[in-house]
């Protein structure tokens, strides 16, 4: 009897089932496996019945024994008899449907805060310090780091930091910074941190903040700093720096320093500006040692971080590259040695062979320099419309 799939009673069938389940998230706090998971599965069936609307058959695993009487969906069709492959709605019958490629997996970065509290007055910048820790199985780069302020009550603002790229088991330290409105109230607030890159949310902490009241929030102001600068490979780079006292209080062990630089190579913090006095000016400097290769510095978001003893506070960005370093001779000015040194011995042997009136087995040379001349001229050519040759080594 042939019931309503096409399959006939008491007859074998090979058939290819495909398991799928998938797992996404945290449940109740708890961190679980995340990403796709498919396993093919070769079995056969017996057909037990095929009475009324449904087939009803025994499904058999590779290594023999029944595992389960199951109901054949109506939407499985029989394609062949008995040691011949059985396809549900499948565009290609009788092919076994080719298995997703498992997804990359997603990068997984822990956050946690250096301390749980920190003590920042009202109205004035205070620093947070995060241990960022590459916890996954790949480099993570792009990541940035961003104090969730907008649940705070009143105008808190925040200064975000920056990781250009982190390798397996690789951690660094990066601050944060947070500022009270002026008119906060004095108490403690929770402040989230997430850490995010152009895959999405990576991970997420929280600190505490102790806002203190203060008379006269001490203030400083970067009058002058480059927005960007270019090393060449190997070199040293010193970024000189203005900063003001724009406060009502003199500020005391100025220092400044670069964050998210170290892919271009070591970083140098200033010397300290012992006093600063209310509206006087002042210089630091920083410095890039060892620049590296380009490879690994290349349009580099960098901040600067000037600050004082009595937590004040100023930041400025600068985008930091490096470039292989020049030869002896620049490229733009290097004369073409080949090209003169050819000329000089094609002109210098067609005036040997005027002068000893060389023919027939003697025009070979000549003409092997006169086909080498055309060649270099025409690649000089090419060159000077931006186009590089390396036959060109001079």
């Amino acid at each position: 009897m042939t019931g309503v799939n096409g399959f006939e009673k008491d007859n074998f069938y090979a058939a290819h089932l495909k398991v799928e389940a998938e797992c996404r998230g945290r449940t109740n706090n708890t961190k679980i496996a995340e990403g796709n998971f498919s396993e093919v599965v070769h079995s056969s069936f017996y057909v037990v019945d095929t009475t009324g609307n449904e087939t009803r058959a025994e499904f058999f695993s590779e290594a023999g024994g029944e595992d389960v009487n199951e109901t054949v969906p109506q939407d499985v069709n029989r394609t062949g008899e008995q040691g011949q492959t059985v396809e549900g709605d499948n565009d290609q019958p009788g092919q076994t449907p080719t298995p997703q490629p498992e997804p990359e997996p997603r990068p997984k970065i822990e956050v946690e805060p250096v301390n749980r509290t920190y003590t920042v007055n009202r109205g004035s910048f205070g620093p947070a310090s995060l241990d960022v820790r590459n916890i996954g199985n790949s480099s993570v780069s792009g990541i940035t780091l961003s104090p969730q302020i907008s649940d705070l009550p009143g105008d808190w603002q925040a200064r975000n930091a920056s990781v250009g790229n982190l390798s397996v088991g690789e951690n660094v330290t990066r601050d944060v910074f947070v500022r009270p409105p002026e008119n906060a109230e004095p108490r403690r607030y929770v402040v989230p941190v997430e850490a995010s890159n152009d895959d999405g949310a990576l991970d997420v902490d929280f600190f505490y903040v102790d806002v203190n009241r203060t008379r006269f929030p001490t203030s400083i102001g970067i009058v002058e700093f480059p927005p960007s600068a270019t090393i060449e490979q190997g070199e040293n780079q010193t970024l000189p720096v203005l900063v003001e006292n724009t406060g009502r209080e003199p500020l005391f062990n100025v220092t400044a320093e670069l964050q998210n630089a170290e892919d271009c190579g070591r970083v140098q913090g200033s010397d300290t500006l012992r006093r600063l006095d209310i509206n006087e000016s002042g210089s630091l400097a920083v410095r890039v040692l060892d620049a590296r290769a380009p490879a690994n510095c290349d349009d580099v978001n960098a901040t600067l971080v000037v600050s004082s003893e009595r937590s004040a506070f100023a930041f400025s960005d600068i985008s930091l590259s490096t470039i292989r370093p020049a030869g002896l001779i620049p490229t733009a000015q290097r004369p073409p040695f080949l090209a003169i040194i050819w000329s000089a011995l094609l002109a210098g042997y067609a005036l040997v062979r005027k002068r000893f009136d060389l023919s027939g087995i003697y025009d070979v040379p000549l003409l092997l320099l006169i086909a080498g001349e055309v060649l270099i001229l025409t690649l000089l050519f090419v060159e000077s419309f931006g186009f590089s040759s390396t036959f060109l080594p001079f």
